[in-house]
């Protein structure tokens, strides 16, 4: 029986809109150094991996593709994107701050 390869699965280093606090959803915010330096960590402990014959896919969100090619780089040949990975659409709460729904839409906060 064949050995199933390990699955690695990575999240986005922090964004401009983490560290305040805002909701993306489909919305691009940069990723900050902190973000990156998230990646470069990730990067380390995948180095100690052999990944030879692995594929790396990402989200094509910006601070997705970004963090996959910091935390890859040398590692895989290629980042293939997929939509199918994309963060999920958050509505009318898309580019709010949480609090800000805390305040404005408490009863629908509590039902989820």
């Amino acid at each position: 029986m064949t050995a199933t390869p390990p699955l690695y699965i990575l999240r986005h280093g922090e964004t401009t809109w983490n560290a305040t606090g805002r909701l993306q959803g489909h919305f691009h915010a940069d990723l900050t150094a902190r973000g990156r330096a998230q990646a470069q960590a990730q990067r380390q402990i995948l180095q100690s991996e052999n990944l030879s014959g692995f594929q790396a896919l990402s989200s094509p969100q910006g601070r997705a593709l970004e963090t996959a090619e910091i935390a890859v780089a040398g590692l895989v040949k290629e980042i293939l994107t997929d939509s199918a990975l994309a963060e999920v659409g958050l509505g009318d709460w898309a580019g709010m701050s949480l609090s800000l729904i805390h305040i404005s839409e408490p009863t629908r906060l509590r039902r989820i």
